[in-house]
This record gives C-alpha cells, sequence and structure tokens, in this order.
C-alpha cells in the first residue's frame, strides 16, 4: 500500500503545481474555490503518511475546482449576454422610437461584439455598460407627453405675458 500511496501522492504533488494559475485572470469566486482546495492538498502533502483515501478526496477536490474556474472574460461574456436578453425581451412600443432606436443599435453593437474571438474584457465590460446606460436614457412614451404638455403649458404662461400695448393692433392680431 506504502507504493501506491507514494504513487497518488505524487500525481497529487504534480497536480498541486500545474493548478498554480494567476488569480487575475479568474473570477473572485471560482479562483477562491480553486484556493480552498489547493490548501486542502497542501495539508495532505504535508502529512507524514496520509491514507490513499485522503489523498484521492483531495485530488478530486482540486480537480472538480481547477475545472471550474471561470475567466474574467467568460464572465463578462456571459454578463454582456445576459443583458442582451433582457434587453431584447424590453417592448419597444412603449418608448420613443429615437430612444429605442438608439436602445437597439446598442444591442446590435453588442450581438456584433460577442461574436468576435478576439473581444478584450475591456470592450465587454464598456459594451455592457452602454447597454445599461441605453436601458436607462429609454423615454416612455408617457415620459415624451409629459414633457410636451409642460412645455406647452410653459408656452401659454409666456403669451399671457404679452400685453395688447406693447404691439400694434395689427401683430398683436397675429399672435
Amino acid at each position: 500500500e506504502v507504493g501506491k500511496n507514494q504513487g497518488a501522492l505524487s500525481e497529487l504533488r504534480s497536480l498541486y503545481y500545474q493548478t498554480n494559475v494567476n488569480e487575475a485572470d479568474y473570477t473572485a469566486d471560482s479562483f477562491a474555490n480553486l484556493v480552498a482546495a489547493r490548501l486542502a492538498v497542501k495539508d495532505v502533502l504535508d502529512k507524514e503518511a496520509p491514507n490513499l483515501d485522503e489523498i484521492e478526496t483531495t485530488k478530486q477536490q482540486l480537480k472538480g475546482a481547477f475545472d471550474s474556474l471561470v475567466t474574467v472574460k467568460d464572465s463578462a461574456r456571459l454578463t454582456l449576454e445576459n443583458e442582451i436578453n433582457a434587453a431584447k425581451k424590453i417592448e419597444g412600443t412603449l418608448y420613443t422610437e429615437a430612444s429605442f432606436e438608439r436602445f437597439t443599435s446598442e444591442i446590435e453593437k453588442a450581438e456584433l461584439l460577442l461574436i468576435q474571438s478576439d473581444t478584450t474584457i475591456d470592450a465587454l465590460v464598456v459594451q455592457i455598460k452602454q447597454l445599461q446606460e441605453a436601458k436607462i436614457n429609454l423615454v416612455l412614451k408617457t415620459d415624451q407627453l409629459e414633457q410636451t404638455r409642460n412645455e406647452l403649458l410653459n408656452l401659454i404662461v409666456e403669451a399671457k405675458k404679452i400685453q395688447p400695448e406693447d404691439y400694434t393692433a395689427e401683430s398683436y392680431q397675429e399672435l
């Protein structure tokens, strides 16, 4: 059994070194899981005589954590995909034509970015923000009506300030 344990320990040690990756490339949660698994492996490797079950269990946990790593780029892509899917569910007839056109333009730009294989993380993050801003800037048609109503009320108030004696009779009639 000692020989079997030594072979398993050697595999575990090799896997431990292979999973030493750069934290900045992965999401915080997925990297934290890897760190926890690597610490468990380190404890087993530091033991005087770990049993085969301990070795195999920590090896599987480390493999699982390593295989579950999520790159920051994958995470940004997924976030953008989710934003696009949510954006496509928005009912365009509720918004002014101009604001909805800007919004759909951002959706199209986001979709094009997703299909490019060489897209950078920064480009993905910028596009996520632009799509979110376009969503925030959608103008409900009721808002447009309210704004137009307020502008008309302001014009009426200004018109009431006009005094007939300040104008010729002819020009006042045209008002």
